[in-house]
Parts: C-alpha cells; structure tokens; sequence
C-alpha cells in the first residue's frame, strides 16, 4: 500500500511524501510549505497540491520524474483542491476569499493564471455572513462539481463545460450549521457541519436536483465541550460512514440504512488530537486519521463487518498532518 500524506509542516520533516507502508520506504518527498490538500491523476503519476498561507497561495503540480511547477494565487486559505482527469481541470476552493478557483491543465502542466468564480448568494439579506468555500468534489460522471461553503450556510452546484465552471444551482441549508466536507454515496450526498457538529442527508434526484432529508448529530449526546466536525468516509459496500471530530476527538461510526438514514452511531478514540482529515485505505481495513496537533497519522485497524475500530497498527510522524490518501495509479 502507498499512501500520499501531506500537511502544513513545521521546523524540520517533509510536507508532502509517498509513504510505502510495507517497506515503510518514502518514495517522493516535497518540502514546499504548507501543503494542505492534494490529490492526483489516477490516469498518470502527475500529483497536486494546494499551498494554503494567510496571505497568498498556490497551485502545484509535481511529476514521478522530478518534475514541479506552481501558479500562485491571490488568496488566503486556499485549502482543498479536486482534479477531474475526464475534463484534465484542477478545481481549488478557497476559505479566505470564498472563491473557487480552476484551470485546465494542459500536456501535464500548470496555465500562468487559475480563473476565479466567487461564492454568494442572490437576493441575500444577510449582510453578517462572510463567503467561506472549503471544498468541491465531482459527481460520478465528473460533469458536475459539488462545494460547500461554510459561511453561507450552502451547497454550490457547477456543471463543467469546456474546462469551464458554470453556477448552476445552490441548496441552501439550515443557519449556521458550516457546511465543511461533501461525501457521494450512490443517490445520497452527506455532508459534515463544522458549526453545528452534524451530518446533513441530502438525496440526489439528479445531478442538479439535491434535497435536504436530515441531520443527524455526530456527537455523543451527553458531550459538552467544545469540537468542530471535520471530515467523513463511506465504505465502499455503502454500509457505514465514518466521521472525524476535532475537539472532541472522535471517530464516530453510522450505520448507513436502505433509506440513506445514519443509525446507531458508535464512538471511538482517534488515537490522538485534532483529527483534521480521514480516509479509509487498503480496501476498507485501514482509518487513516490524521490527527493535525499529535504531529503524526495514525493508521488504525477497521471491521469492515461490525463497523468498529480496533487498533492502532501504525504511527506515521508528520508535523502539522492534514491529509492522506491511497495512492493507486492505471
């Protein structure tokens, strides 16, 4: 199993690698600073990443033959970023400004400029509330982008069209909830609230046509402290979805029923503090959380039968973690 980590960095280490956990080898490494998200071509060994500062950041591009080039951005907390390899478009969602960013990447390299599409809301008679994209993630097909905006309370919906985002809809969600990060299940869509800690169902009638069905707390009802809902994971036989909170430092464990409706949720230890990002790897037998203040991923056995977390197997020590994913290219 390989697996692409990266994270914000700090006063010595790298701030992105591919990591062989068998051989516990590091195979590529980056020192480029704090890089928060990436993701890659599963068509080519081409990787991306976003640079997320408080005054400027970037888009990177990195090749299996050493290769690297970057865009810089005009924005701060430029903290996700998705790529469709069908339409070859690097999109990045920016909290600072509330933008979303993307280009269409061309012959494995990056444009000189990334174009730009601001988040608001028509006709909106909150002037208190501050635009906050924080991801985008692709419908099945690809055609289609899902991001969600923290501040506005809203999910955004774009149709790609000739390396072209087009608005095309928003779903507006209960008030100050945060919306934070999108997770695709069949014809259902979940959805983590930072604000309010909790997972909103929404049912997808078609690509553009999404209802809200529920929420569902992802906290243990007698916690009263603080936390902030962070990220989510669905196994790949639907069954159960896994969520991450900061703060209170749990993996809280759904069972996903026929309806789309989270049920019976368990909780248990994230192995360490400020669990920012999970990911379930090696067919479903692995959490890889990333717990952002410990400094390192902790890679924790998971009963894909019972749904329960069992052991931690492997500590991974990386500053400042903030993402991890199987790596598997064609």
């Amino acid at each position: 199993m390989r697996l692409l980590i990266s994270g914000y960095g700090g006063n010595s280490g790298d701030v992105a690698c591919l990591y062989n956990y068998n051989n516990e080898v590091i195979e590529w490494e980056s020192n480029v600073p704090s890089l928060s998200f990436m993701c890659y071509d599963s068509n080519s060994t081409t990787l991306f990443a976003v640079e997320e500062n408080e005054s400027d950041g970037a888009f990177h591009l990195f090749t299996s033959e050493g290769g690297h080039s970057s865009v810089k951005i005009s924005t701060s907390w430029l903290c996700h970023v998705t790529y469709s390899a069908k339409h070859q478009l690097l999109i990045g969602s920016s909290y600072g400004n509330g933008e979303i960013y993307y280009q269409h990447v061309l012959n494995g390299a990056l444009r000189s400029e990334a174009n730009a599409l601001l988040q608001n809301l028509q006709a909106n008679d909150r002037t208190d509330l501050v635009s906050r994209a924080h991801c985008a993630v692709l419908s099945e097909c690809e055609d289609y982008v899902y991001s969600t905006n923290l501040g506005l309370d809203c999910l955004f919906i774009y149709k790609i069209t000739n390396a072209e985002l087009i608005e095309l809809a928003t779903v507006r969600l209960k008030s100050g909830v945060g919306p934070r990060h999108i997770c695709l299940s069949g014809s259902f869509m979940y959805v983590t609230c930072e604000y309010s800690n909790e997972v909103i169902l929404l049912h997808l009638e078609s690509p553009t046509i999404i209802n809200v069905v529920a929420y569902f707390p992802a906290l243990p009802t007698k916690y009263s402290g603080d936390s902030c809902c962070s990220d989510l994971s669905v196994t790949q036989d639907n069954r159960f979805l896994l969520v991450a909170n900061r703060g209170a430092n749990l993996i809280t464990v759904f069972n996903i029923a026929s309806n789309g409706f989270l049920e019976a949720a368990t909780h248990f230890s994230c192995y360490g503090d400020w669990p920012r990002y999970i990911a379930l790897l090696n067919d479903d037998t692995i959490l890889g959380i990333c717990n952002q203040r410990s400094n390192y991923l902790s890679l924790v056995a998971f009963d894909s039968t019972s749904g329960s977390l069992l052991n931690e197997v492997k500590r991974v020590p990386f500053e400042g973690v903030s993402f991890v994913s199987e790596y598997i290219v064609s």
